[in-house]
């Protein structure tokens, strides 16, 4: 029993040290009047928080992938571009971001580049009209052939 009551003790200290620092970011705007020190307030904890996310992504896991930052980096320089030439609402300026990101992402199919993820059809054209290599069919097909004596 001793060992569940310290489990609820450690959850309640780890729910109010949350509630507690939800308290103080719910506080700095109301506390803190230049715009430049919130600013830079909103700019630490975006910080933090992706380097929390790349932390668990590109450490704990090894898994790097920048094809995430780059898509992001581009919805934030059309929605900036789009609020600073045309005035236009930030709100609307995102889901342009967003409908310019998904275009890119239509047009130039990232999975489409990389052979891996394919379908087979593709993949076969790819290795042999443009790669001028045989794919693993035709291989297996010649391999056939000759094991069973004939010509492919």
């Amino acid at each position: 029993m001793d060992s569940k009551k310290a489990v609820r003790t450690y959850h309640r200290n780890v729910a109010v040290l949350v509630g507690l620092i939800l308290l103080v970011f719910i506080l700095i705007p109301t506390v803190v009047k230049s715009p430049y020190i919130l600013n830079i307030f909103v700019l630490v904890f975006y910080m933090s928080t992706l380097s929390m996310a790349w932390n668990l992504l590109g450490g704990m896991t090894g898994q790097n992938s920048l094809g995430h930052a780059a898509y992001m980096g581009l919805g934030a320089y059309a929605c900036c571009l789009l609020v600073v030439k045309t005035g236009a609402n930030p709100w609307l300026a995102a889901v342009f971001g967003m409908a310019v990101v998904l275009l890119v992402v239509i047009r130039f199919r990232p999975t489409g580049i990389l052979g891996w993820y394919m379908n087979s059809r593709t993949k076969r054209f790819v290795d042999e009209k443009i790669l001028k290599k045989p794919s693993l069919e035709v291989l297996e097909e010649v391999q056939t052939a000759e094991h069973q004596g004939r010509e492919a």
